[in-house]
């Protein structure tokens, strides 16, 4: 197959990154604050139009079925970053509909692809009453696995299996893979403790809050735990053996992590690995000690991806699957993982009575 030009886009916490290949060749490679995305959407598009794209997976939040921005109902809008109309907590949510308008008026070739709940290879019954199952980045890196892990141990997708834990910046997600395709998946909300978010959030808890803000899934992680909102990874790693409230962060993060991937073994029952990537991913201490609490699973190792200087890993996933859908040498792959056949809303699965009223209420759709 020829070589097309594709690109990645990931909208991260942290930060946004922007990851463009033709063929194996690296022809985009950024990774740039997140507030530009609030300050200067107009910046983020004019970046990825100076690639030349032939297509663009963009920013697609919770994820819908492939198709253009401009081809989106007003519930898809809705779901690709489920805020409701009169939340203004989190500025960078509306950065990312306006970069989305933005590459509209550009006329780019830009596609919005699924997240984990809406593929057909993960049974509806593991479905119910689920919304983030793993945002459409979650997806991104899963397929970023499965091409690493193909190529590594030189095995056919179809031979390929894991358990991947994506620890990033904000959230951790635990993603389960067999015969090369999606099969399960536990998202930021609903799983495991994250850097900056508290992972699944006590039923209780919820009860007692009432109406909350977005912005309230962006603490109760271990950011939380010490009390320092602002501190960074870096920071956070570097006392985490000399200050007994850092160490209990850090051992509740690893104990979470340790959790939800041995629940996974329920959907994955003989992964050949258990993956690891995200911002936390590239600390030593965080493998090895992972290796004590779940090396008994399956050998852990890191997603490496391809010679990234710069943007992440889900960029890098996000411009497989592009390169995929435009036809591009990974055609295979997103063929096998049957990304194009994604299809519904995330919103279907939930079973409670006037759910959708109440959806339609929030995002204000008549």
């Amino acid at each position: 197959m020829e070589p097309i030009r594709a690109v990645g886009v990931d909208p991260g916490t942290l930060s946004l990154s922007i990851f463009g290949i033709e063929g194996d060749k690296v022809i985009l490679d950024e990774d740039i604050p997140t507030k530009v995305i609030a300050e200067d959407p107009k910046k983020v598009i004019d970046i990825i139009a100076s690639a030349e794209p032939d297509i663009i997976a963009g920013p697609s939040g919770y994820g819908v079925p492939v198709k253009a921005p401009s081809e989106l109902t007003q519930l898809e809008e809705f779901t690709t970053i489920l805020l409701k109309k009169d939340d203004k907590s989190l500025p960078v949510l509306e950065g990312v509909k306006k970069m989305i308008e933005i590459a509209i008026s550009y006329n780019l070739p830009m596609y919005l692809i699924p997240s984990v709940i809406l593929l057909p290879t993960v049974p509806k019954y593991r479905k119910y009453n689920k919304i983030d199952m793993g945002t459409a980045d979650k997806l991104c890196v899963t397929v970023l696995g499965v091409y690493d892990q193909s190529r590594r141990l030189e095995i056919e997708y179809k031979d390929v299996s894991f358990i991947l834990a994506e620890i990033g910046g904000a959230y951790t997600s635990i993603i389960g893979v067999e015969g090369g395709v999606i099969v399960d998946g536990i998202g930021g909300t609903q799983g495991p403790m994250g850097f900056i978010n508290m992972g699944r959030l006590d039923g209780e808890v919820a009860y007692i809050l009432g109406e909350f803000k977005k912005a309230l899934l962006f603490e109760g992680g271990v950011i939380s735990i010490v009390g320092k909102p602002d501190i960074t990874v870096d920071e956070f790693f570097s006392k985490v053996d000399k200050d007994s409230t850092y160490y209990e962060a850090y051992i509740a993060l690893i104990e979470d992590i340790a959790r939800f991937i041995n629940a996974m073994k329920v959907s994955v029952r003989n992964p050949r690995e258990i993956l690891i990537s995200g911002r936390l991913s590239g600390y030593k201490k965080l493998l090895s000690d992972l290796e004590d609490f779940v090396g008994d699973i399956a050998p852990i190792v890191r997603v490496s991806g391809f010679k990234a200087s710069k943007a992440k890993h889900p960029a890098q996933g996000a411009a497989i699957v592009a390169d995929g859908l435009g036809g591009g040498p990974r055609k295979d792959l997103v063929d096998h993982m049957r990304i194009r056949e994604a299809s519904g809303t995330v919103l279907d699965y939930v079973l409670l009575s006037g759910w959708m009223k109440r959806v339609k209420e929030v995002a204000g759709i008549e």
